[in-house]
């Protein structure tokens, strides 16, 4: 009854039909009856203008592609875009559902277009990509059948250069080396305490169309030298000038580094801050508390008390009111210690002396070897440069097997010295600034521990304490109850009715007090250089080098010298004021009237 005639269907009608065709159309085919376009179904008669169209019928019969390249807008990436469209021919027919004929289309051939190489590469040309282009994706997409969005070439982004640095180095860091034992981070004179690292140049990028990307040289800031610190000539070392607390500050353009010699601690000193150990001044503006002790090798400023502690300082203490129960020892460096000594120094000097003078009469000798045989055979040949060698090479394994010396900063110029000693290093032209250099050090490190020589205390009352110090010893308020204390120097009582009851005092000086002895025992005072006392209250033995002298309670205004035979001579009475403030260090004294600003 349908009859399907180039793009129409034709219904063959007979007179006889008791039942009219139901058409519809099926996927990719649109069906028209008399004009009009049949969304669903459609009764046809043999009168109807019945026509059919396939839908991809304008794409049916010829192939296309298109080929495109996009480039990102920073030209670092190129895109290859290819769109393919194959030639397709179709079969209609018309198919029976459920009393319905449907108008079904089916592909019968597909033809797709050429993609070539050399196409691709003209693209490429065209949107002028001439960098990192990937030759073997180009080959993959040659005759592709699929629409392709790929990468096909890269640019090489830019690499930074390296920023010069300023770098920390040789710096003891800060941390708990025991249970509440804090090492605040300190260096010594002399130790490099930061070091520059150079800038690097960074490398220069390209993009896909060659453009060459250039970068801003890397920063270079400059260094800034602060206190207490100097550079080496070449000046990408930063060298401590003085013992104290590193600071490395980073600013806009520029990098300071200084050594600060005083570090403060805000309140007390307890269980919160640990016992203290640092190589520059300290600042304590409460009280050291029992059992928490304090060690540096600079100046100690404590604004209220030291109660039960032990301290160690390499310069003066001044304690703004009461030391009670505590165990002193001032003008002790840490840093000092019993194998890197005077014979030390002088032995090294010695030896390297004698290395000079070697090096300047054989001064023809270039070759290491013979400058190496000709001065060890000179030790050799001689007993008190043999003895010296020896003494030298047992210091240097005191400290290279002494775990004390291990954090020791010159631990690396000894290990030096002891391989040449031993002979794995050969003595050269070059030998004499390496070992100089070393003695530098050493003499150096014996100086600061000689600066510490006269350390003093400044204390307004001291109670059951044992002190020792290389200075002298001042108290600006009551005085001193039952302690012993022994110091190079003097001890001075500042004030008329400052007293001293109990106890024993060793001085390398005068002693002078306001009102000496104890209601119970005997006041022991051994002095070198003279006695002053305003007031006996109890028994008092004072000693000299060759002397000795008892006092009573109530004798008074007393005043002894000691002569050069070391005896005693009594003189009459000097004034006290006047005496005192001759004796008095007068600095030490306004240092201390400024207490409350510790």
């Amino acid at each position: 009854m349908l009859k399907i005639s180039g793009d129409k269907i034709l219904v063959e009608e007979k007179e006889d039909m008791m039942r009219y065709p139901v058409l519809s159309a099926g996927d990719n085919v649109d069906l028209f009856v008399d004009g009009n376009l049949i969304e669903k179904r459609a009764i046809v008669t043999g009168d109807s203008d019945i026509k059919y169209r396939i839908k991809d019928k304008d794409l049916s019969y010829s192939s296309s592609k298109t080929i495109d390249v996009e480039v990102t807008e920073d030209e670092m990436e190129a895109y290859l875009e290819i769109k393919i469209q194959p030639a397709k021919d179709y079969q209609v027919k018309l198919v029976e559902q459920k009393g319905v004929s449907v108008l079904v289309s089916s592909e019968t051939s597909r033809e797709y277009p050429e993609v070539k190489k050399s196409e691709i590469l003209q693209a490429i040309q065209q949107a002028g990509i001439i960098y990192g282009i990937d030759q073997e994706v180009i080959s993959s997409l040659v005759n592709t059948q699929e629409n392709q969005r790929v990468l096909i070439a890269k640019g090489k982004e830019p690499k930074p250069g390296r920023t010069a640095r300023i770098e920390p180095v040789n710096i003891r860091e800060e941390s708990n080396i025991e249970y509440f034992h804090k090492h605040i981070i300190s260096v010594l004179p002399g130790q490099v305490i930061a070091v520059k690292k150079e800038a690097t140049p960074g490398q220069k990028g390209t993009t896909v169309r060659g453009k060459t990307i250039r970068l801003s040289p890397p920063d270079d800031p400059e260094i800034i030298l602060g206190d207490n610190v100097m550079s080496n000539p070449a000046g990408n070392k930063i060298i401590a000038l003085e013992a104290g607390r590193p600071v490395i500050e980073h600013r806009k353009d520029s990098v300071k580094v200084s050594v600060i010699q005083q570090h403060r601690i805000e309140g007390d000193i307890d269980r919160d801050t640990g016992k203290i150990s640092y190589s520059g001044d300290l600042i304590v503006t409460g009280s050291i508390q029992d059992f928490f002790g304090v060690n540096i090798e600079g100046i100690l400023k404590v604004r209220k008390h030291i109660n039960n502690a032990e301290i160690i300082t390499g310069g003066d203490i001044y304690a703004g009111h009461n030391i009670i129960g505590a165990n002193l020892k001032i003008g002790i460096s840490s840093e000092k210690d019993d194998i890197i000594d005077e014979l030390f120094n002088k032995n090294i000097n010695i030896f390297i002396g004698t290395f000079e003078k070697m090096l300047n009469i054989y001064n023809e000798d270039r070759e290491v070897v013979k400058i190496d045989r000709k001065f060890r055979t000179l030790i050799s040949n001689s007993k008190k440069l043999s003895k010296i060698k020896s003494e030298l090479i047992s210091s240097c394994q005191q400290v290279l097997k002494n775990k004390r010396q291990e954090n020791n900063p010159f631990k690396d110029s000894i290990k030096l010295l002891h391989q040449y000693l031993l002979g794995y290093k050969n003595y050269s032209k070059d030998s004499y600034a390496q070992l100089k250099e070393i003695a530098n050090k050493i003499d150096n490190k014996l100086y600061r521990q000689q600066a510490f020589g006269k350390s003093n205390l400044a204390a307004g009352y001291i109670q059951n304490s044992e002190i020792t110090a290389s200075g002298d010893i001042y108290l600006f308020q009551q005085g001193v109850y039952t302690s012993t204390i022994k110091t190079a120097g003097n001890i001075i009582g500042n004030n008329k009715t400052s007293f001293f009851k109990g106890g024993t005092y060793n001085t390398g000086g005068w002693f002078a007090g306001g009102a000496v002895g104890a209601e119970l025992g005997t006041t022991k005072i051994k002095v070198k250089a003279g006695f002053l006392a305003r007031e006996i209250k109890e028994n008092v033995i004072v000693v000299g080098p060759e002397d000795k002298m008892k006092f009573s309670a109530g004798s008074k205004n007393i005043y002894i010298k000691v002569n050069e035979d070391g005896r005693f001579e009594s003189h009459s009475w000097p004034g006290w004021q006047n005496w005192i403030d001759d004796k008095v260090d007068q600095n030490i004294k306004r240092i201390w009237s400024k207490r409350s600003k510790f």
